[in-house]
Parts: structure tokens; sequence; C-alpha cells
């Protein structure tokens, strides 16, 4: 495994990034925090809130400069595209099968990534926060087993700014005024902490015992997340995340057909 040494950087990702991360510098800075949190090398899965469509932009521009080129997950029939799953290879991208018939080989991509050494970003809510505050909200929870299963540290990043350039559920772009977005790393989060420090919970190196070990440790990532999105904002968050089985969704996904 590739674990112990540094991550490579895909040219393809050099490219993309010669030219995107310019042209995004246009409508909006950036301001850095916690970099130093960052491994240098090994496995590592990142878990970030997601309130923009700039977010994956803006947290990959950072983590590539931190010496973590981003591995994001993306849907697997698109890596059945000739020309953009071949870009998405080359970048060193991560397919997630959601239609496989057992959502515990789903991420098997992701896993065979972080075997690799490589760094795995995760957005756990799936989706945009549906907070109208735009707060984290209930997560679900892949980075979390992805962390535990595969024994990598689970890097907590929040930002924040990038909302004000391209709002959620919108198709709008706002480059002036320029505005900052942040990027915050936090400390990375151990078996121990995900698990509430109780041993007993879990069937040792590997997986947690169950379902609710890997809800709680959810939680636990989740309250870390608003946390630091709240020194971020200097606003007080809910008392309760949002969510959607219980509070609805005010921004329903159209339904295919």
């Amino acid at each position: 495994m590739g674990g112990a040494d540094k991550r490579p950087i895909p040219p393809v990702m050099v490219g993309a990034a010669a030219v995107v991360v310019p042209a995004m510098l246009l409508a909006i800075g950036r301001r850095w925090t916690g970099g130093h949190h960052v491994p240098r090398s090994g496995g590592l899965v990142v878990a970030s809130n997601h309130v923009s469509n700039l977010d994956p932009v803006l947290v990959g521009e950072f983590l590539l400069a931190h010496g973590a080129p981003p591995r994001n997950l993306a849907k697997a029939e698109l890596f059945g595209n000739r020309v953009v799953g071949g870009l998405l290879r080359a970048a060193g991208q991560v397919a997630v099968d959601r239609d496989s018939s057992s959502a515990a080989h789903a991420l098997d991509d992701a896993r065979e990534a972080l075997r690799d050494g490589g760094c795995v970003v995760v957005f756990p809510e799936g989706t945009f926060t549906r907070d109208p505050a735009l707060w984290p909200m209930t997560a679900r929870t892949g980075a979390v087993r992805l962390a535990l299963e595969e024994g990598v540290p689970l890097l907590p990043v929040v930002t924040w700014g990038g909302q004000k350039v391209m709002p959620p559920f919108t198709s709008k772009f706002r480059p002036l005024p320029r505005t900052k977005a942040d990027v915050v790393a936090g400390l990375p989060m151990g078996r121990d902490e995900l698990l509430g420090g109780d041993p007993a919970g879990t069937s040792g190196a590997g997986a947690p015992d169950g379902a609710a070990d890997l809800v709680r440790a959810t939680d636990r990532l989740m309250d870390r997340l608003t946390a630091m999105l709240a020194a971020v904002r200097g606003e007080r968050p809910p008392a309760r995340r949002w969510d959607t089985r219980i509070d609805g969704d005010p921004n329903p996904r159209p339904r295919r057909r």
C-alpha cells in the first residue's frame, strides 16, 4: 500500500486546478484555517458541510494545497461515459454504486482508494443542507463507516461563503460584490472520539457492531462540524439539527421520470 508515501497528484487534476481556480478567484477570495491538521500521507476521509455548488472546488483546492489531492465520490454511471469516465479516472475520482444490491458494497472503490493512501472527500448530508439557515442537517453514515472500517482518520472541514456566489437550489451566479469564503479544517477524529471512547460498542479493528453505533458516531461528526461552522459564522446554531424526516424538505429534488 502507498499509505506511508506522499500522495501523488494526477496530472489531470493539476491541469484542471490551473484553469478552474484562477477563474473562481475572480469571483471569490479565500480564508484558510487549520491546514496543519491535514495529514500529509496515508488514507484519509474528509467530511464537509454542503451549502453551495462551489463547495467541492473550495474544499478541493484547500486539500490539494495541503498535500491531499481530493478524491471525490461520483455516481458510478458517470464512469460509463467514455469521455467523462476517462477524465474522472484520470483525476483519481471514486465511483459510488448507488444501485448496488448491498449498501456495504456501494463504497468498495472508496475503500480501495483509502487503502492506497488516498484522500476521499464525502459530504455526509448527501446534498445541500435543507436547514433554512444553512446549518448542517442530519447526515448519512458513509463517511464514518469508511473511516472506522479502514482505520483512517476522519478530518472535519467546514466551508462558508460559497453560497453568496452560488446560492443552493438556484442557478444564480453572483460574482459581485466580490466576497471571501472560509475553509477550516479541524483536528482529525479518531476511532475513540467517534465511538465515544467506548470500545465495547465495536468488534475490534473492523466496523462497529451495528447501525446504532454508526448513527451515534455520525452525530458526533455533525456536532463537530456544527460547532466549527458556528465559530466561523460567529452565530449560535439551532438546538436541534434539521431532519427532513421530521421537519420536511423545503427544497425537494424533482423526481426523475
